[in-house]
């Protein structure tokens, strides 16, 4: 069990999480699992998925990796508690709602009842293509397994028919059912199922799984972070829109003043042809300074040094 250390509540259990929680990759109790037996050469054990292991080793197993990835599979010697723990990962499953969605589930059981085989796989694809992707690819790797140990099934005696009486009823099942009807569905879901597993193929066509599908590292550092608080988000989209909503709004002053702007004065460049008059001119009109200024006194005549020195003046 993984705890949240600030609220010490409960943050998830993998065995309870369904497979759309594991950011689409299949999840990673059926990887771990599969791949373990692949280990332990499954195929060539009698009755694999048909006898169970101990009981007590099972519950071990499957806590364990409620909590976690198993590092030390050493501990667990019994091909058989693996293969249960398998089984038992799906039962759990079905308990919330089936790998097979309810949705498809009576589209499952309607289309085994056309008893023509090459129309019952046509169909199924198109049945399948109704379920979530996620679920569809870990139907078709659990399908794709089951099929190569039936290929085995002279060693280990497990037909497609004797796993699908194994994996079946955890997999393609409803609470809906009428009691009248329970023994009649469950015939025909695990006829479906052993038709998945027998004509794998020709059902999953192109069927291929790679890495990208397989939880790493760094999803199990998303699996472990601290759940999102919808409330907390709600409240900040509130603050944030309050805010906003208050805003005294800043408009420049010069957008507000509609007096014409200043503009400086401008006066046109002295006329070359008229050079002479524009001196003659320039210089009553610092004459006219001087007299205002009194620097001049009227009547008197004005030296040649003074009519020098105005006639150095420039006005601006």
């Amino acid at each position: 069990m993984l705890e949240n250390s600030v609220n010490n509540t409960e943050i998830h259990h993998f065995f309870e999480m369904p497979p759309e929680a594991f950011h689409g990759k299949i999840p990673f109790i059926v990887t771990d699992l599969i791949a373990e037996l692949k280990n332990r050469n499954w195929a060539d054990v009698e009755g694999i998925f048909r006898l169970n292991g101990s009981d007590t080793k099972t519950k071990e197993l499957c806590d364990d990796l409620d909590k976690d990835r198993v590092t030390n599979w050493a501990k667990y010697d019994d091909v058989h508690t693996i293969a249960t723990a398998l089984k038992r990962y799906f039962r759990q499953m079905s308990e919330h709602e089936p790998l097979v969605t309810l949705d498809v589930y009576d589209c499952v059981i309607g289309l085994m009842g056309i008893n023509d085989e090459e129309r019952e796989v046509d169909v199924f694809k198109n049945v399948l293509a109704m379920l979530p992707k996620i679920r569809m690819i870990t139907l078709g790797y659990l399908c794709q397994f089951l099929n190569e140990t039936a290929k085995s099934s002279s060693k280990n005696k497990m037909t497609p028919d004797n796993l699908a009486i194994c994996f079946a009823p955890n997999i393609i099942t409803s609470p809906n059912v009428p009691p009248l009807d329970a023994m009649q569905q469950a015939q025909l879901a695990n006829k479906a199922l052993a038709l998945l597993i027998s004509r794998f193929n020709d059902i999953f066509t192109d069927f291929s799984v790679d890495e990208s599908l397989f939880c790493n590292e760094e999803d199990f550092s998303l699996f472990n972070a601290p759940p999102i608080n919808v409330v907390h988000i709600q409240h900040q989209i509130f603050r944030c829109n309050f805010r906003h909503g208050h805003i005294i709004p800043f408009v420049p002053l010069c957008r507000l003043v509609k007096t014409k702007r200043f503009e400086r004065p401008t006066r046109d460049p002295p006329d070359p042809a008229n050079i002479e008059g524009d001196e003659t001119l320039r210089q009553q009109q610092v004459l006219t300074t001087l007299l205002n200024s009194k620097m001049i006194k009227p009547g008197n005549s004005v030296s040649p040094k003074t009519e020098k020195e105005v006639s150095s003046f420039s006005l601006d």
